[in-house]
This record gives structure tokens, sequence and C-alpha cells, in this order.
């Protein structure tokens, strides 16, 4: 509510007067002489004050003086009302500070019209003071610098309205903005950052941000020789003038912000090379754990057969126990290399569908001689339409054999039970494998650590019955990303339950077969098929709209599987193969279609998203095996790749234990062995003579296996060699990728134009068909 105060009118005008502003909602008070008046003014000045040109005791217009003279009084509205048409009154009056003169006699009505006029103007302007007061608060106390810049005549101009200038920029602000502060203040900016800065100035100019935000971070010197960081945030607007720009702008010191992010860009580098180093060490240490038990392994074997061979049983025992501690050993460091996959985030999960009752029947026959070793009772309990479920099988099968072995160990003359059963919750159909034993049972307190790594039930546990600790954390885990989990309950001499439950569904199926055609776009004829396989809608899309304009018939196939089918039925002129997809990625494709002698000669464009990995042109190898080397798999592999009669061999291995030992164990199959230490007297060999088959250890001196491929793949009467691939090395994505398959080009996503791809696709077409020798 406003106040008015009225000072020396007649009564009856003041009451006039104070009924009418009252009744408008202000608040009136009356003084009848200028001492009465002076002391209403405190404690706070009225809104409008109205005063008599003559009062009792002195004059109103020397009254109105005194008001103007208070600094509270200088913006007060002030009405002088006279009695008198004497012009020098008036302006005697207005030249005291009255803000208006109204004579008698006077319209009532007019008159208050013209005090609330002022009123008002005065609620208007103690508004804008308000205003500008809040805005002066706030440009001195946020620290940043506020700023606008005027561009006219080919020269830029600033104004600071920020105290903190010095403070950020390091600089007075009459330092730029006295003729030629431009210059000077381009001056001071980092050479590397000049260019950016100007570069933002120079698109003001020609109107590309007009209204918009334009963020440019430099680093400016101080008068001390310092650079710091700063954020300069612009807004232009165009100006009336022609070639005329203003911009308005706040500067922020962000050196601080740009130390920590260093810092955090160091420790982010440092992290990743240390979990790169991590992951090279356990391949490494893979590699020189495994090659050791190869030899231990490899020759027990070879020593058993010659021992049976001579009829010598007690030898054999000997070396079974010699063979059986090496394989408990490997089993050993697989459980700890798999703990360190997990942990690295570097396991994988292979979703398939499979038959339960299938992969029961083949865990109980496994399991059921380690059961019947204590003189217990296994018994399998699972319904013959229990159906398939979709999960990972091999760690699945690992989950149950660990939890049925720990059931075995820990129980005697018990019974163990293995239950399967599927049911119906709200997110969907759950599968459940129930293993029950009546062994020693777990305490309340080691249930609390059961599932942690390297952790049993306790030390007196692990003394009696052996162990590590890591099979349950292995296979909680194993669960857990298959989208279930492992529970457990037991009691202490009664016996323990450990449940398996896992999602029927464990992760997305590959979409139905999907097979879209389209056609060239009209009026030009196909000069050509592509097909495309890609799970994402939008490249797709993308790769048919400019394929079917530049005249090709496209098909487009949804995953994998329905790729192979369609390319097998199609054998179109090219394809664009995904590298990421759901359920069969891009490679394991790729390896199928150049297995298959009628597609193998079919240019393959792989499109990928990783843009870390620049394959170039990937290599070729036929199989990989990994060490300690099964004998069997080792065979089964020579025979399913060697198509030469020769039956020769090319043994690359610079391990002197593990050469000797596999020679050996070739030679008594009756194939003959020629060996190399390394990837160059490989080569040298190959030159020689051709083998029917190349065994390949990948981690050697000098020439490692990955390039010996590669040289190998360079030349054309060895394009055929199966090479078989032998290695301790735990294979990343990369080393699988690298011997993978032969590929015509490698493009990243995102980084080709339509132009760059048409123009690949049409010169492999092209040279696809172009004929032999031509």
């Amino acid at each position: 509510m406003q106040n008015v105060l009225l000072i020396g009118l007649e009564a009856s005008l003041a009451e006039s007067v104070r009924h009418e502003l009252t009744t408008r909602g202000y608040a009136v008070a009356w003084a009848a002489t200028s001492a009465d008046g002076l002391a209403g003014l405190e404690p706070a000045m009225p809104d409008l004050l109205v005063i008599a040109a003559a009062l009792p005791d002195g004059d109103g217009i020397e009254l109105c003086r005194q008001v103007r003279r208070r600094a509270d009084g200088k913006t007060v509205p002030l009405t002088i009302v006279g009695e008198t048409n004497d012009d020098l009154e008036v302006d005697r009056a207005f030249g005291a500070g009255a803000s208006d003169y109204a004579r008698h006699p006077i319209p009532l009505r007019l008159f208050i019209h013209r005090l609330e006029a002022l009123l008002r103007a005065h609620a208007a302007e103690l508004r804008v003071q308000h205003a500008e007061a809040e805005y002066r608060h706030l440009v001195t106390s946020i620290p940043c610098v506020i700023y606008s810049m005027f561009y006219e005549n080919g020269e830029w101009s600033y104004d600071y309205y920020s105290p903190v200038v010095t403070d950020v920029m390091g600089h007075l602000p009459e330092d730029f903005c006295c003729p030629g502060g431009h210059a000077y203040r381009l001056s001071l900016i980092h050479e590397e950052d000049t260019p950016a800065l100007q570069q933002a100035l120079d698109a003001l100019l020609e109107g590309k941000y007009n209204g918009r935000q334009v963020l440019v971070e430099y680093r400016k010197r101080n008068k001390q020789g310092e650079y710091r960081w700063l954020e300069n945030r612009m807004i232009p607007r165009m100006s009336s003038a022609q070639d005329a720009v203003r911009v308005t702008g706040v500067i922020l010191e962000i050196t601080e912000r740009k130390r920590l992010e260093a810092e955090l860009r160091q420790a982010k580098e440092a992290a990743e090379a240390a979990s790169l180093a991590k992951s090279t060490f356990l391949a490494n240490m893979s590699h020189e754990l495994r090659t050791p038990l190869n030899a231990i392994i490899g020759y027990s074997e070879i020593l058993m057969e010659d021992a049976q061979d001579n009829g010598n049983d007690a030898v054999c025992d000997d070396l079974g126990k010699i063979q059986a501690a090496g394989r408990h050993l490997l089993e050993l460091i697989n459980a700890v290399l798999d703990l360190s996959k997990i942990e690295a985030g570097k396991m994988d999960v292979y979703f398939e569908t499979f038959d339960i009752g299938r992969l029961v029947r083949d865990v109980a026959s496994i399991i059921l001689p380690l059961v019947e070793k204590n003189g217990n009772q296994l018994e399998v309990s699972c319904p013959s339409d229990i159906g398939e479920l979709y999960a990972d099988v091999t760690k699945l099968r690992q989950a149950l054999f660990n939890l049925l072995s720990n059931a075995a160990k820990f129980t005697h003359q018990g019974k163990i039970s293995l239950d399967v059963a599927r049911e119906r919750r709200a997110g969907g159909e759950w599968v459940r494998f129930t293993i029950f034993d009546t062994g020693i049972g777990i305490s309340e307190e080691q249930l609390a650590r059961l599932f942690q790594a390297f952790t049993q039930a306790d030390a007196s546990t692990t003394r009696k019955y052996g162990g590590t600790g890591l099979g349950l954390a292995i296979s909680r885990r194993f669960c857990q990303m298959m989208g279930g989990d492992i529970l457990v309950s037991s009691v202490v001499g009664e016996g323990s339950t450990f449940t398996i439950e896992l999602p029927a569904n464990g992760a997305p199926k590959p979409a139905p077969a999907e097979i879209e055609t389209f056609e060239a776009a009209s009026g030009k004829p196909a000069i050509g098929t592509v097909l495309v396989i890609d799970d994402d809608p939008i490249t797709c899309d993308l790769l048919r709209r400019f394929l079917v304009r530049e005249g090709y018939r496209v098909e487009v196939a949804h995953n994998g599987l329905d790729g192979l089918k369609r390319a097998r039925e199609l054998r179109p002129d090219a394809i664009t193969l995904d590298v990421v997809m759901p359920h069969e990625d891009g490679w394991s494709v790729l390896s199928q279609l150049k297995l298959d002698p009628k597609l193998a000669t079919i240019p393959i464009i792989m499109l990928t998203m990783v843009d870390n990995r620049q394959l170039g042109y990937a290599l070729g190898v036929s199989d990989y095996l990994t060490k300690p080397l099964d004998r069997d798999r080792l065979l089964e592999a020579l025979r399913r790749h060697s198509h030469n009669p020769s039956r020769t061999v090319l043994l690359v291995e610079d391990d002197d234990t593990t050469r000797d030992m596999t020679r050996r164990m070739l030679e008594r199959e009756g194939w003959q062995v020629v060996e190399a230490i390394n990837g160059r007297l490989a080569l040298e060999r190959l030159a020689e003579s051709v083998p029917a088959l190349v065994l390949l250890d990948l981690m050697m001196p000098e020439m490692d296996g990955f390039e010996f491929v590669e040289r190998v793949r360079e030349q054309p009467e060895w394009n055929e060699l199966p090479i078989v691939v032998i290695t301790a090395k735990d294979l990343t994505d990369d080393d699988r990728h690298r011997l993978d398959g032969r590929i015509k080009q490698i493009l990243q996503k995102g980084s080709q134009s339509s132009e760059d791809l048409m123009a690949r696709v049409r010169s492999l077409i092209a040279a696809a068909r172009k004929p032999a020798g031509a």
C-alpha cells in the first residue's frame, strides 16, 4: 500500500482528498504545519507529498526544498497547492523540486487523477530502481565478467560491467576499451587458441549465429605472463546499422576446471592402460602357465601309451596320477583366468536355444562316477516335457558340474538329488535347477561369505576337502550374466540346497526371418544385387535408399542367420555386413560365407562402429586350438582340414619341449613333420615344399603367428593352405578378427559418404565379375 502525506491543506480539501484516496486503497495522513509535516517524514518517506504553498508556520515551497535535500526525498513525487495566479510562484515551486503545481479552485476529480498518476509513476520508478539494484548486485557478485562488444567501421569496441574484470582477465578494463584494444586483446591469446577465437568472431560478423550463443575456450596471458583458461559465451544480435554487430557476453575463468579435466583425462588414460596391462598380463600368464602344462600332460599321455604297450601297469598308475594332477592344475588356472575375465568385464555370454532334458542327462552321466565314489546315490528328476532354455549352455553346464561335484565332495554315504522345474512368474517363465545333498551343511556365518572368491566355509574345510573357493563365485557370476542367480539354504549336519534360477528367455532371441526386397529405381536397369545384413533398421534404410537410387537391387536381412540363408539362395553380387549383431555377429557370418565355396568369392564390405580396430586386410586361418593340446582335437582338426595326400605337416613352434612333444604325437599317427622355430624360417620351409597343413603357434620371436599368416595369404599359391593355430594365449576379439577369414574391405559406420560406399561397391562387383586373366 502506498502512503500519502498532506501538509497544511485547508481542512475541507484535505478531508475530500483523504476520502477519495482512501477509497482507492491508499493510506493518507494529514499534518497542519511544516513542523508536523517534517515529523511525518519519519521513519520512512511517504510515496507522495501534497504541500500547501502557504503554511501557518512557514513557506510550503521552502519545505519542498528541504525535502529534496534529504537523501530519501530526492525522487518522491511532490505537489504544491497554491491560491495565487502568480507565475513566479509556479516557477519558484518547480525550481524547488516540485513535481506538480495545482491552483485553487481545484476540480477534485481531476486533482485526484493527477495525484494517482504521480503515485503510479513513483511505483514504476521504485520498481526500476529495485531492478537496477538487483542487476548491480548480480553483476558485482558473480565471479565472471559481463561485457558487450560493438563492431562498426571495421573495429570492435568493448564495455565491461563487472568489477572483477582485472581478477578474471588479468588486465584493467581500460586496456581493452581504448583505441586498438581489440588487437591488444588478441595478442594476449595463446597462439594455439587464436584461430578458434578468430573463427568465432568472423562467424559473428557473417551473421551465422544471430541470436544464438557461441562458446569459445582459450588461454589468455595476464600481466604477470601467466596463461589462464577463459570460457567466453557470446550472444550476438544484429544492429539496425549496416555492417554493425552487437554482442553481449560472459567470460568465466576455468583454469581450475581445465586442470581437473586434465587430471581426470590422465586418470582415465591410466585406468585404460592398467586395464590393457592386466589383459596383456592375463594373456601372457595363461601362455606361460599352459605351456609347461602342455608338456606335462602331453608327455605323460605318450609315456602311458608306451607303458601300456609294454604291459607296465605300475608305471601307468603313476603316470595317470601325474596326468590327473596336471589337469587339476589346468582347471585351477582356467578358474583364475575366468574370474579375472569376469572382473575385467571381458567374459562373453553366448546365448543359444538347447534342450534342457538332454543337458541334464549329459551332466548326470558325467557326474555319476564322482557321486558314487563316496558311496552316494544320485537321483535326477526332470520332466520329459521340460522343454528348451535360451542361455549359455557351456556356462550353465559348468555351474551344474560345480554344484554337483561340491555336493559329492561334502557328502558321504548319503543322497544327492537334481530336480529341474519350469515355473511362471510375473516377469515370464523361469527354469529352476535344485541340487540337494545330505552332506555336512553350512552355518549361517559361513553362508554370508560363501560366494566370495578364494573363500571356503572355513580353514578346516579347506584342509580336509581341498579346493580353491573359486567354483561357487564363478558359477554365480555366470548365472547372473545370464539374467539369473544361485540361491542357497543349509542346516549344519543335515545338508544343503543350491538352486540355479534362470529366465527361460535369458536374452532377446533373433528376430524371425524377415527378408525385404527393393528393386532398382524406376527407369534404371539393375546393375547388380546387393545383400545388406544389418540389425539396425536405420542403417538398413539408409543403405537401401542410396543403393536403389544408384540402380542396384537390394535385399535386406536383419540378422546373420537370415543373411546366410538368403546369400545361399540369392548369390548376390556384393554383401554389406554389420560386425556387431546379436546372436550371430558379423565375424561368425563372415567365416561361414568364406567356408562355402559357392559364396567365398562374393565381395564383402564390413560395416563397423568400432573405431579402435583399424584392421586393414584381415587374415585367414582354418582353425585354432588351445594349449595344453588335446590330442583328439588336434587329430580331428588334421583330418578335417588336410586334403593333400602327402600327409606332411609344417610345425611352427618356438618352444622346444612343445615342438618335440607335438612332433612325436604326430609321427605316431603317421604324419611327416617339418619344423620351424619362428615365422621367418617357416616361410623358408614353405618356399621349399608346400605341406598338407600348417600347425602354428601365435606367440613367437622374430616373426609371430599373426605376421606369418598375413605373409602366407599374400602369396596366391599358398592362399588355400590350411592353417591351424595352436596357442596358449587367450585370444582377444582383435586377435580373432585378424584370424577370422578373408575380407575384401572393412569400412567404418559414419565415416564413409554414400558416394564413397557406392564407389567401393561398384569396384568390388566389377572386380568379382572380371574374367580370369582379363
